[in-house]
Parts: C-alpha cells; structure tokens; sequence
C-alpha cells in the first residue's frame, strides 16, 4: 500500500462474470472515482481478480464479500434455496457482523479465516464503501441482497461512509425482506437509482429520508465504447460485411433468467416469430447480442427457430464491443436491462420486451429516464398482440433519426445527475 496515500474507497458490485453490463457499471465508476480521487487508493472488490484485472487493467484489487465470507468460488453455500440453507446463510452473515464490532472493539476475531478478517480489516481501513451499480438490492436475488445487506451494516460498524450508485431496488416479496432492507439501507449515506418511480416507491417504503436518495441513472449509461471497426471485424467473421448491412441491422438479446423452465421454448418461439414479423416487413439482418456467457446458450438454442437464421455475436462479451454495435443498430430489441443502457445512452431506439414485474421495474424504469417508457412490450401480458408488436418495433426502426434526437436530449440532464450525485458523495467520504 501505498504510503503517501490520502485514503480508500472500496468499490464492490457484481464485477467478474464476463457479464457486460456488470463490467461496464465498473468502467464508468472507476473512471469517474479515479478522477474525482487522484490521491486515493481504490480497490476493487472481486470474486475472480485474474479477470478484473484482464478486463479494467486496474490491479489493486481483494476479495468481494460473497467469497471472503461465504467461499463462493468453492461451495454452494452462497446460494440457499431450503429454509436450512437460508438460515446458515444468515447466521454466517450475522456472525461476520458480530466480528466486525469484535474488531471495532479491538477485540480481535473468533472463528473466522484469514480472507475473510482480511475483508474487514480492509473496511474498517477505507473512507468509502462504494456500490456501483446493479439489481441486486432486490428479494429477486436473494443471496446477493442479504450479502450486501449485512456487508453494509459492516461498514456502519466501522463508521464508514456508504453510497449505493445507479440501483435497482426493491421487489422485497417476504416480509422479513422488507424488515432487512429497513435495517440496514437506512444506515446508507447516499443512494441513487436507475429508475425514476419504483425504486423510490421501495425506499419510500422502507421510510428512508428523502434527502438520502435520488433517481439518477444507471453507472453504465456513459460508459467506454470501442470503435466500429471492432463490431465490424466480428460481423465480418461471421459472413455479415458491409453491404450486407448497408440497409441496418436488429440487434437482439433474449435472456430468460427466472424464467420457469417450460415457459423457455414457448418464449424463444414467440420471440422468433415476432422479429420474423418485423423482418418480413423491413428486410434486415438480425444479430443476436450476448451480455453472458448464459445468454449465448439461450440465442444458439433461439437461432434455429427464425426464418431467416441471425448471427450470434461473439466477441468475448466486451462491453466496449458491444456498445458500438448497439450504438450503430436500426433498433434495439432486448428482455435483458444493460443493452438498453448501452443503446439509450449512444441514442439508438430500443423496444423493450419484459416477461416479469422483476424486468418491468428495470427495464421500463430505465426506458422512463430517456422519455421511452412507452416502447416497452410486456410479453407476459394477457393482451400481448404479436402483430401490434411488430408495428411497434417497425415504426421504432422508421423513426430512427427523430427518436435518436429525443433520446440524445436526456443525456445532458442525466450528465448533470450524475455530476450532482459525485458531489454529494465528496461530501461524505471519511476525512
């Protein structure tokens, strides 16, 4: 460590997946704390460092929570599905706690290994705990909302200032949810979301005070992009060269987590259909977009069911990539959060399809801070009209250039948003 440091800020997120959208919140907020903290030590939390630092070329990194205290990388316990396993999980979690106040007291630690007293040792050393970006601040993903519950509460032990950045948050569904959230996010400092009404009807729930939270935008919306040459090599590989996408191109991402298992076929079905609609009508190519590795498995078993077989694009999930390609596109078609982001936040209309009130409240909150809100499809609905879908997407694809200008006149204020936010956290950052 450094001896000359002025401090550290922790940055923890859901970084280390090869997950696009996840990598690029990282980008955007280590850019932006580097820039805003010259002197500081910044260490990024991670569960696999080899390909954080691969990926940000930044090597001052420790283990992220869900692996220092709960062996993610080695076990199953991070994920607990019966009432036992939940139970353990929130007893180790509430063990850790007991160690931190341990360690406040200078007491030391009992019964916990070295990694994980290292984690809050390294806490109780740092001016800011940083949490960029994400939807984990929701019941939907169980393990990972009680992992950054108790991790905060850590901090607050501590007397570490907190910030959550760019959140999506609520869907508690369990009561004891609702009572965990209270507890530990009115310890927070500051919060802003991604999404202007449900997150803060969720905050506003759990009575948290107005001036702690504000609806912002999501920490990837300004991310770094490569140039088009990149997109273009990797369509080039797969047979799709520059004529061929003279007249625009569809990219499409189909993501199914959470979805029940017997609803998967039929969904990828109605998908193809919908955007074989859409082609009949406005002849183009269709390039499948990947942000995990999970979603190229759901596109190559989706491939065979369009009329006209779309490319999958595969370029090692580079959210760099994949921004240009999305920022070039006719139209954006996604069910997954992050594209819109990358595709919002270049001025590309996007149509968004949800299948769940989990996706609704990212998706169409997202769409709501560019003024698009109204582009969304719900597929689960019972009134969902596949030929009243395509008209949409079509008309989306024919009123590109007024709908980019739209979009594109957001982009100031949320800069401004975004700019307000940093501020207010200078303010409470650990002197």
């Amino acid at each position: 460590m450094s001896g000359d440091r002025q401090g550290r800020i922790l940055v923890t997120g859901g970084y280390g997946y090869d997950n696009a959208g996840d990598e690029a919140q990282l980008n955007a907020s280590l850019s932006r704390l580097k820039a805003d903290y010259p002197g500081y030590e910044i260490v990024v939390l991670t569960h696999d460092r080899e390909q954080t630092a691969r990926v940000h070329h930044h090597d001052t990194l420790a283990d992220s929570p869900r692996e220092a205290f709960y062996d993610h990388n080695s076990s199953r316990f991070y994920f607990p599905h019966k009432p036992l396993d939940k139970a353990r999980f929130l007893l180790r979690a509430s063990w850790v706690l007991a160690n931190a106040y341990l360690l406040r007291l200078r007491l030391g630690t009992w019964l916990l290994d070295a990694k994980a007293r290292d984690l809050l040792e390294l806490l109780r050393g740092s001016d800011l705990l940083f949490y960029s970006g994400g939807g984990y601040i929701t019941a939907k993903t169980r393990s990972r909302f009680w992992d950054a519950l108790f991790f905060i509460a850590c901090a607050k032990v501590f007397r570490v200032p907190v910030a959550l950045s760019g959140q999506t948050i609520g869907l508690w569904r369990e009561g004891p949810n609702r009572a965990l959230a209270r507890w530990s996010l009115n310890k927070v400092d500051l919060i802003s979301v991604r999404d202007p009404v449900d997150s803060i009807a969720a905050l506003e729930d759990i009575d948290m005070a107005a001036h702690k939270y504000r609806a912002v935008c999501d920490d990837a919306t300004f991310c770094e992009r490569s140039e088009s040459a990149a997109y273009r090599q990797v369509l080039a590989g797969l047979g799709l060269h520059a004529d061929d996408l003279a007249g625009g191109y569809i990219a499409l991402n189909i993501h199914y987590w959470g979805m029940p298992p017997e609803q998967r076929r039929p969904m990828l079905e109605e998908i193809a259909a919908l955007l074989d609609a859409v082609v009949a009508q406005r002849p183009m190519p269709v390039v499948l977009v990947p942000m995990t590795p999970t979603d190229t498995d759901t596109m190559l078993q989706a491939q065979p069911l369009f009329a006209r077989r779309p490319v999958v694009f595969e370029c090692g999930f580079d959210f760099r990539v994949i921004r240009a390609l999305l920022a070039d596109a006719s139209v954006c078609v996604t069910m997954k959060h992050h594209p819109i982001i990358f595709a919002l936040g270049e001025g590309t209309p996007t149509v968004a399809l949800n299948y769940s009130s989990y996706y609704q409240h990212k998706n169409a909150g997202a769409m709501a801070l560019f003024g698009v809100q109204d582009y969304c499809i719900r597929l689960d609905d019972a009134g969902y009209d596949r030929a009243a879908a395509a008209r949409l997407i079509v008309s989306t694809v024919d009123a590109r250039q007024d709908l980019s200008g739209s979009i594109r006149a957001h982009h100031a204020d949320l800069r401004e948003r975004q700019d307000a936010f940093f501020r207010d956290v200078r303010s409470v950052v650990r002197a």
